[in-house]
């Protein structure tokens, strides 16, 4: 499917100085800020999500920390506005600058990652920066709150799990700015 247009959310909290670094590199974009859920805000999110204990990369297993449900609940929320307004959406988590300008027409199904972890890096961070499609978006929520699937991974890995491999590194806009996110890190 060729999308031609999209509406980028970044996920930031209000008070983040990274916002002001890379929000100029976004300047051709109509950039909508979501509020992050924090540890302190995600028992005021009406959908309650099944965190059992997280799969590490290295297959050891541990707790979620209250940032990392946090997190997955922002990124989740913004999956059931893209399914609501039936648009595209690009969603950024806060430390993403943008390095080069999104085609006008990307041709691809269901979600495409478009960040790396650093700048000349080939290495895709798959839950910095992606394009969803709404159907994607809605198949992804209803898997999470309707379904009530338990969450053993984190949201990186949800969205590497549900992208096109093929597709990474095609798609390299973006990549996230030295040092830690406050966003992951509340």
């Amino acid at each position: 499917m060729i999308i031609d247009d999209f509406k980028v959310w970044m996920i930031c909290l209000g008070n983040d100085p990274r916002r002001d670094i890379v929000l100029p590199s976004w300047s051709g974009y109509d950039v909508n800020c979501f509020e992050a859920i924090t540890p302190d805000t995600r028992h005021l999110v009406k959908e309650k999500l099944d965190f059992g204990d997280k799969v590490r990369h290295d297959y050891t297993i541990k707790p979620f920390s209250e940032a990392e449900k946090s997190l997955f609940t922002s990124h989740l929320l913004l999956w059931k506005k893209c399914c609501q307004l039936k648009e595209p959406f690009l969603i950024l988590e806060e430390d993403v600058m943008l390095e080069k300008p999104i085609p006008n027409s990307l041709d691809f199904q269901g979600l495409i990652p478009i960040a790396n972890r650093s700048k000349g890096s080939k290495i895709v961070t798959p839950a910095a920066g992606y394009i969803i499609q709404p159907m994607h978006a809605k198949k992804m929520y209803e898997y999470f709150v309707v379904r009530k699937h338990k969450i053993t991974y984190n949201v990186d890995h949800v969205i590497e799990s549900r992208s096109d491999q093929h597709e990474w590194g095609r798609h390299a806009y973006a990549y996230q700015i030295e040092g830690e996110s406050s966003v992951a890190h509340f």
